[in-house]
């Protein structure tokens, strides 16, 4: 039996869209929702020996979470998640393929319990490469250099770290020019890991930007609006010099003359 190479170590991209939350009396609800899943390999759940028996799961995720059956303990790491009624297991594709499109309806669940819960799915592609559903937008860092212009220097450039639990599919940066937005596509850089991008300085004074960022599922982020104060220095010139050369030469002058009198009270 030949053992095949595995070139495949990223796990499934899953989203969810359509959520609906169907209220069935003052304190209980129902969950729905579709979602869709696609990956270089086959997806588990088959049946075929060639992949994972399992395809995912659905879970739970949030500080009010019990037992959900009597006489409802409260759980001990409830931020750990809890399979939901029945089994928590999703129900995957029935052939080999690589995509597939769901339909997802919980039971009745307690709304009390899910306060400011996530619930979370779990799937699988047919080596066991898992992973979650993402919802959540990107996370921005700015970083920025020195506040002071350099010489013969008409850009700055800005830097931002972003992450995302899903691959990343654009980040732009903003400038305020007079009145409106200017959009900049930013550039990532594999060996730092940020993005980043260039702003026409004027000669002097504030201007004003900000970063957006979106993945591949559209949850996006943009920053908060920032200030850079441009200080411009100028080179001394020639007119410049003169006090300070007029003043320098006088006090030479002077410290000279205190000498030449001290010699001569010497030699008398």
């Amino acid at each position: 039996m030949k053992i095949p190479t595995i070139l495949d170590d990223e796990g499934p991209l899953i989203k969810t869209y359509n959520d609906q939350k169907i209220w069935v009396n003052a304190t209980h609800f129902k969950i729905k929702f579709e979602y869709s899943v696609i990956d270089q390999s086959l997806l588990g759940g088959s049946g075929s020996k060639d992949t994972l028996r399992y395809f995912g799961c659905y879970c739970y995720v949030g500080p009010n979470l019990r037992q959900l059956d009597p006489p409802y303990y409260e759980l001990e790491f409830p931020w750990l998640g809890y399979p939901a009624p029945p089994t928590g297991e999703l129900l995957g594709p029935e052939e080999l393929t690589n995509v597939f499109r769901g339909t997802f309806e919980s039971n009745v669940v307690n709304a009390t319990w899910l306060k400011d819960a996530t619930l979370a799915l779990y799937i699988t592609d047919q080596w066991g490469n898992w992973n979650k559903n993402d919802s959540a937008p990107p996370q921005i860092s700015i970083i920025i250099g020195e506040q002071i212009k350099p010489f013969n220097t008409s850009n700055l450039t800005i830097y931002a770290r972003v992450s995302d639990w899903s691959p990343i599919a654009k980040v732009q940066l903003m400038y305020l020019n007079d009145s409106s937005w200017i959009t900049v596509n930013m550039t990532y850089d594999e060996s730092t890991h940020l993005y980043y991008a260039s702003i026409p300085l004027p000669e002097e004074g504030t201007i004003q930007y900000k970063i957006y960022a979106e993945d591949i599922f559209g949850n996006w982020a943009e920053s908060e609006t920032y200030s850079y104060t441009i200080q411009s220095l100028t080179e001394p010139s020639a007119n410049n010099l003169v006090p300070y050369i007029i003043g320098t030469s006088i006090s030479v002058v002077a410290v000279i003359a205190i000498i030449i009198i001290l010699k001569k009270r010497k030699i008398l």
